[in-house]
């Protein structure tokens, strides 16, 4: 998966390291997470802040206090 953050860092990680990352207080604010795939992530205090979440996957996601703040959340285009 590739993370585009808003101040054009390219951030690219595996499926496993976005919850280590949101555990260890990386802030996701701006990320483009489209059509991702967060099933069961465990996101809980994430700073997802004006983050891109259209069509992301977030079935079972844990969003316990995150801070979706301007956050784009539309499931997008299912086929």
């Amino acid at each position: 998966m590739t993370i585009y953050h808003k101040n054009g860092t390219i951030i690219t990680v595996q499926y496993a390291s976005i919850e280590a990352a949101v555990k260890a207080g990386v802030s996701l604010t701006g990320a483009n997470l489209t059509n991702a795939t967060l099933r069961g992530a465990y996101l809980r205090g994430a700073y997802l802040m004006a983050a891109n979440l259209t069509g992301a996957n977030l079935t079972d996601a844990n969003l316990t206090d995150a801070d979706l703040t301007d956050a784009t959340l539309t499931l997008g285009n299912r086929r």
